[in-house]
């Protein structure tokens, strides 16, 4: 058990240690066309200064502004064409849009793009507010130190947000945190409360620590039944504990 993945979002953005459990960068209300609309190429050419006024900081979960933002790379309104960097706000237009619209999938391989400068901010939008992927998702972010300060306590906040709101995998990080005692003390039998509500939701990952946890303390009949799960679903580590369970109970 270790840290998890980042998402594939590399650390490029700094941000100040939470000291409480608020909603941090909150965005703020507007009635600027461009943050609100996506609009044409002719009708941002038109605005003064379009490109200056589509700042980080301005259109941060904004969909429309990222996608107007993408359009002034993509077509070089007010600043240098350049297609990877139109490709970097497209791809952040899409996932603002699909966490908005509630249909944002979380998959291991959901984040390729190379600048991801607004990510944590694009998942607090909506974390706090019962999106558990995007609590799950910005938990990760504190979890790794991933483009903001690290802060495992706050991480585990937002995991147990994910949690209630139905995201296993948050569960299988919340457990990890209890077993090795990052940002909360060290409990085992928490830690194995949420392994088996990951591993119950699917991920097979929780399951081989919960049954790791089950062998260590001499539950046969549970861990054998979790096991057996383990071993139907081909996981690479069914057959070391299965050696462990028969050097163990045999």
């Amino acid at each position: 058990m270790e840290k998890f993945y980042p998402m594939y979002m590399p650390a490029i953005m700094s941000g100040a240690q939470p000291s409480a459990f608020v909603m941090k960068g909150e965005i703020a209300e507007t009635n600027e066309k461009y943050l609100l609309q996506v609009l044409e190429v002719n009708e941002l050419k038109t605005i003064p200064d379009i490109f200056d006024k589509l700042s980080d900081e301005k259109i941060k979960g904004h969909y429309a502004g990222y996608l107007n933002k993408a359009i002034c790379y993509d077509c070089g309104i007010g600043t240098t064409p350049s297609i990877e960097k139109a490709k970097d706000f497209y791809q952040l237009a899409d996932l603002q849009g699909r966490i908005d619209n509630g249909t944002f999938e979380c998959q291991q391989n959901t984040m390729t793009v190379t600048n991801l400068l607004n990510a944590p901010c694009v998942y607090e939008k909506t974390a706090l507010k019962g999106c558990s992927i995007a609590a799950y998702l910005l938990g990760l972010c504190y979890y790794n130190g991933t483009g903001v300060v690290e802060d495992d306590a706050y991480a585990n906040k937002l995991f147990l947000i994910a949690v209630e709101g139905g995201c296993s995998k948050a569960a299988g990080c919340l457990a990890n945190s209890f077993y090795f005692g990052h940002g909360v003390s060290k409990n085992i039998a928490m830690a194995k409360k949420y392994f088996k509500i990951a591993f119950d939701g699917g991920d097979l990952d929780s399951g081989v620590n919960y049954v790791f946890i089950n062998i260590q303390e001499g539950n046969k009949t549970e861990s054998l039944s979790a096991l057996a799960i383990l071993a139907k679903n081909n996981h690479p580590k069914a057959n070391d504990l299965t050696t462990m369970w028969l050097n163990r109970f045999q």
